[in-house]
């Protein structure tokens, strides 16, 4: 049986970096088990080598041997339903465990800690911060609340660095306007704020 012309197409286009998972899947299987087209695939690879190289390289072919030691080795049961619960419950169980050390508890259950003790209701522990409450509604008031901040008047030294920011963020929001105004229909819109901030001064 001769090699039809699709298939020629399809090795032609592999050779050529060209081929699509179509064509690498029609030529394995054709290769795999037409004798005619596995030799026009090595008289293409073997015309490849010489054009690229200039010397005609023999060719070994070790797809029989790979194929007969694949087959050859015994093939593996799987696990089954009760090798994938038990793959399931240590993954369980891993997690469980990082996830206590990760909140600062022991593994084994030691007490709670006293603030989310004091708290009803359901607590999300956050390291690193105070318990928060992991319900809707109205807020209890065993809660610890926050007082509201109050403005306090800047020392020398906090009101030099709020200068500097501003000064900073003037120069950042002019650069930003400036490259902006490239990629705008009307370059003036990037600075249509820019003289509020003049007159606030």
């Amino acid at each position: 049986m001769a090699v039809a012309d699709a298939m020629k197409e399809s090795m032609s286009a592999l050779i050529d970096g060209e081929g699509s998972e179509l064509d690498i899947a029609r030529v394995l299987k054709a290769v795999d088990e037409d004798p005619e087209a596995r030799a026009h695939w090595q008289r293409i690879q073997q015309t490849r080598g010489l054009l690229r190289t200039g010397q005609i390289e023999r060719q070994i072919d070790v797809s029989q041997a790979v194929r007969q030691s694949l087959e050859s080795q015994p093939r593996r049961r799987p696990l089954g339903p009760l090798g994938s619960l038990a793959v399931a419950a240590s993954v369980t169980f891993a997690m469980v465990l990082g996830g206590q050390a990760m909140v600062g508890q022991s593994p084994l259950g030691s007490a709670a800690s006293p603030i989310a003790t004091a708290v009803p209701g359901g607590v999300v522990p956050i390291p690193g911060a105070a318990p928060v409450q992991a319900r809707f509604g109205a807020p209890n008031p065993t809660m610890p609340t926050r007082s509201p901040a109050t403005k306090t008047a800047p020392s020398g030294s906090s009101a030099i660095y709020n200068q500097l920011a501003r000064e900073r963020f003037e120069r950042y929001a002019q650069e930003h306007a400036r490259s902006t105004a490239n990629f705008q229909p009307n370059s003036l819109v990037p600075f249509a704020r820019l003289p509020e901030k003049a007159a606030a001064q």
